[in-house]
């Protein structure tokens, strides 16, 4: 069930991405894509730590720490790469490849989500 959460909300988030580069340079497409692509993250972030801190007790706090290093980094990578494919070409034409792009990463991650193994790994003895 998580990682089909996981996989709606990463699709949301390309669903938002794709409506702020088709409406890129118009405040009300701006908005509403803004709110569409919130709401996948909403949904894709708490499938995801749900997803990714299911270890034993004892690795919790490592699972945890190594979940939310990854955020960030993540995070600092993805806006960098935006950033830069934004500033290729003219503003609007270039904010639309880099939400294009946005959108491409977020619906190849969803559908990663729905193909990847559901079956768990054996739990290691601490």
């Amino acid at each position: 069930p998580d990682q089909r959460l996981c996989s709606v909300g990463l699709g949301v988030i390309a669903a938002g991405n794709l409506l702020l580069a088709i409406t890129a340079g118009h405040i009300t497409g701006l908005v509403a894509g803004v709110v569409v692509a919130g709401l996948g993250l909403g949904i894709a972030a708490v499938a995801a730590t749900s997803l990714g801190t299911r270890v034993s007790d004892a690795l919790t706090g490592s699972a945890t720490g190594l979940l939310n290093t990854a955020a960030q980094l993540g995070t600092a990578l993805g806006v960098a790469a935006l950033v830069t494919i934004a500033s290729i070409a003219s503003p609007p034409t270039g904010t639309a490849i880099a939400w294009s792009a946005g959108a491409a990463t977020a619906a190849l991650a969803s559908l990663s989500m729905l193909t990847a193994s559901t079956t768990p790994y054996p739990r290691l003895p601490v």
